[in-house]
């Protein structure tokens, strides 16, 4: 029996991650068997998940317009949630797995186990509390607050802003991060970004995706070394205000390497699994 239920799926590595995360936060604070991740989709067909996760890939590497077409549209239309029923096999694992780790708390990182709790408690499942951990940044899916749960866990205070303009309670949104390794807590000194404003020169950190096709293209420009100028404070090497929260989400991720290397702040080195989610109702439901 886990006290925390994290669900995950394989479709993007950021909601695996996020579930990775929080469950070595919650055995950091509660003992190893505090949590228990499950893939919903990968537990209950295997084959067909493993198809599914070929072509989702494919169409975000091979035709990522086509794709964003599609989630700009999915998103508008509301109609994914209409197609809910035919998970059924998903929703009867859900309440098997339920009925056999008696979780205090339940949390999905990724938004369509939201509906299929729904549909449980609309069967009249007794159920513990559902909160979704958004993996996403600013640019959100209508999935992610369509189906209604005790509370939303997202990663900085823009996507809190743009979700309370999509009718979530306020009261319900916790900006506390994205679930990071606790490694980046426990050496946040060292780990400490440049001082621009003294004169520090950036740093660029480059993340490359499952899509390298123009990844050398696009590092080059990032690894020319700037002007050994000494900015003033509160300016850029450009001479422009200097951004101390960078921009994110999916229309403004290319942009990062442009930015002068400005990074988020580090996570509190208090906090057992980063500046993620792993405190709050999580951290106490986890708890002994």
């Amino acid at each position: 029996m886990s006290r925390l239920l994290i669900l995950t799926a394989g479709f993007g590595e950021g909601h695996n991650a996020a579930a990775r995360n929080l469950a070595a936060a919650a055995a950091q604070l509660a003992g190893p068997d505090a949590a228990t991740v499950v893939d919903l989709f990968a537990l209950t067909s295997p084959r067909f998940n493993r198809l599914a996760r070929r072509a989702y890939l494919a169409a975000i590497n091979g035709s990522p317009r086509l794709w964003s077409g599609f989630y700009a549209w999915s998103h508008r239309s509301g109609i994914l949630p209409r197609q809910i029923w035919m998970l059924r096999a998903e929703r009867q694992t859900l309440r098997t797995l339920l009925a056999r780790e008696r979780p205090a708390v339940v949390c999905g990182t990724f938004p369509v186990y939201a509906f299929l709790y729904r549909r449980l408690a609309g069967a009249g499942v007794p159920l513990p509390p559902y909160y979704n951990v958004v993996t996403d940044s600013i640019s959100i899916h209508s999935l992610w607050t369509g189906a209604g749960c005790a509370g939303w866990f997202v990663p900085n205070e823009e996507t809190a802003e743009v979700m309370r303009r999509m009718a979530v309670p306020p009261g319900r949104l916790h900006a506390l991060g994205f679930p990071v390794p606790a490694f980046f807590g426990e050496h946040a000194r060292e780990l400490a970004p440049p001082d621009l404003g003294a004169g520090a020169a950036p740093r660029v950190l480059y993340i490359i995706h499952s899509g390298v096709r123009h990844a050398g293209e696009t590092a080059r420009p990032a690894r020319r070394r700037p002007p050994a100028t000494r900015p003033r404070p509160g300016l850029d090497q450009r001479g422009a205000p200097a951004a101390h929260d960078p921009p994110c989400g999916h229309q403004q991720g290319r942009r990062r390497h442009h930015s002068g290397g400005h990074r988020r702040p580090l996570p509190d080195a208090g906090q057992p699994g980063g500046a993620g989610p792993g405190g709050g109702q999580l951290r106490a439901a986890a708890a002994p």
